[in-house]
């Protein structure tokens, strides 16, 4: 932090100062996992024998008529989410909008009728 503040952030300051990689990042641990329809369709293709390269009969299933219909249907989903979505902000962008120009209508008539009460 000191070489930082003081401009000298370089790869040779860093060497002089015998800084490593383990002195300035931090490992963090994560952990990574598949969804469970991907973990189906692994287990589906795991056999006893490794996979070689010309080994692509597998991957024709008998789950990928089915898989491709869950697909299919996700994306349909995704796309009317989308639209929906898109449909809700325009609706409360107008919305808004309206109820803006309603208060400005309102105080509008309030000062006129304050203005007519006074002359009263």
């Amino acid at each position: 932090m000191e070489l930082y503040r003081g401009g000298n952030f370089n790869g040779e300051k860093l060497r002089e100062n015998n800084f490593s990689w383990m002195g300035i990042f931090e490992e963090i641990p994560i952990m990574v996992s598949n969804s469970a329809l991907f973990s189906a369709f692994m287990a589906e293709l795991e056999t006893d024998t490794p996979v070689s390269q010309g080994d692509y009969d597998r991957l024709h299933s008998s789950t990928a008529p089915s898989l491709r219909t869950i697909w299919h249907f996700r994306l349909n989903a995704w796309m009317i989410y989308l639209c929906n979505n898109k449909s809700i902000r325009y609706y409360y962008r107008n919305l808004s909008r309206l109820q803006a120009q309603q208060q400005v209508w309102l105080h509008k008539r309030r000062t006129e009728n304050m203005a007519l009460m006074s002359t009263n």
